[in-house]
């Protein structure tokens, strides 16, 4: 087996794939593994987002749910980095098939159970959700998707491979396409009163991509691991408290108005009209497996929401595509003060 430390010290070329690779998180992993002279890499995607978005790298071009897979199969990989596992049966076959010393999948803290956790901080070893019945090993949609998780990480697990499953909390930083956070720092930016749920002054954890993509790029050469890792990236805080780091930066008010959850319920409001509105969930994860493991040096909260906003100006701040616009907020601000 190859010794990936070994080879880095000697300057041998490593072969790392990266399933996806060209969005958010992986473009940022693909942009950092670039910068090493002795790792020869390749993307598979399908090629919609970004194409060739960094030169001189080997693009592989298909669909990983359709035969389009088989195009990795026919070589071998020191490294296979899958950041689009969402379906076990998939992995399952994926990994019976690729032919890789290190798999590397990135996971999600959705394993867990969050609304019953069996500590009010979640470690490694704490309660997982159950894994999906065989109906939901194919199905979409968001209800099952930590299930789904939890049964991919199963079948990671039982093959024997040499993996590393990385747990990443809320992600957020450049090429953030979800829009999640940005929806409240839109706010701040433009100066206007907005809404926040009184559950979210509760403390979460928090990850952001570059130190993200640090944590994968670090799993490619350490050579004493753990298995599974929770990746988050900041000390424990109110959600709010991003928003007073941003206005700061913003220069600008944050003109918050807490309201209890209950009455924005009775208002028919969802996650889907304010994002990230975590209501009952824990939301605090222990990283201390990954600080003893790694060479971790994570970037300031200050910085990290600086480098954010700075590209969130590059777009010149357009309307968020996640939650209520500015002009229906208002009509609930208006009901919920009096």
């Amino acid at each position: 087996m190859l010794n990936l430390v070994e080879a880095k010290n000697n300057d041998r070329m490593i072969s790392v794939l990266i399933i996806g690779g060209s969005r958010f998180v992986g473009r940022l992993v693909a942009q950092q593994l670039h910068q090493h002279p002795n790792i020869k890499l390749t993307l598979f995607n399908r090629g919609l987002t970004n194409p060739e978005i960094i030169e001189g790298i080997n693009y592989i071009y298909g669909d990983r749910e359709c035969d389009d897979i088989r195009q990795v199969y026919t070589q071998s990989w020191d490294v296979v980095i899958d950041m689009m596992g969402y379906y076990p049966d998939t992995i399952k076959d994926f990994i019976s098939k690729i032919n890789t010393k290190r798999y590397i999948f990135i996971s999600s803290i959705s394993v867990y159970d969050l609304f019953n956790p069996s500590k009010t901080i979640i470690g490694e070893q704490d309660t997982l959700l159950s894994e999906c019945t065989v109906k939901e090993r194919t199905d979409t949609t968001w209800a099952t998707y930590g299930n789904r998780k939890v049964s991919c990480e199963t079948e990671i697990l039982k093959s024997g491979m040499a993996a590393i499953i990385l747990r990443p909390s809320l992600i957020y930083g450049p090429f953030d396409p979800t829009d999640r956070l940005y929806y409240w720092w839109y706010r701040i930016k433009n100066k206007v009163p907005y809404l926040m749920p009184k559950s979210l002054i509760y403390p979460v954890t928090f990850t952001y991509a570059v130190d993200m993509a640090s944590i994968i790029v670090q799993s490619v050469f350490i050579e004493k691991h753990r298995c599974i890792y929770n990746t988050v990236t900041h000390d424990v805080m109110p959600f709010y408290h991003f928003m007073d780091v941003a206005a700061g930066i913003l220069k600008a008010d944050n003109k918050v108005q807490i309201i209890d959850d209950a009455l924005l319920i009775d208002k028919k409001l969802t996650e889907d009209d304010m994002p990230l509105w975590f209501k009952d969930e824990c939301m605090v994860f222990k990283n201390q497996r990954l600080i003893e493991d790694f060479n971790l040096s994570f970037t300031p909260l200050k910085k990290s929401v600086e480098d954010s906003l700075s590209w969130y100006d590059k777009r010149d701040w357009q309307q968020p595509s996640a939650g209520m616009r500015i002009d229906t907020e208002n009509i609930y601000l208006k009901e919920l003060s009096k």
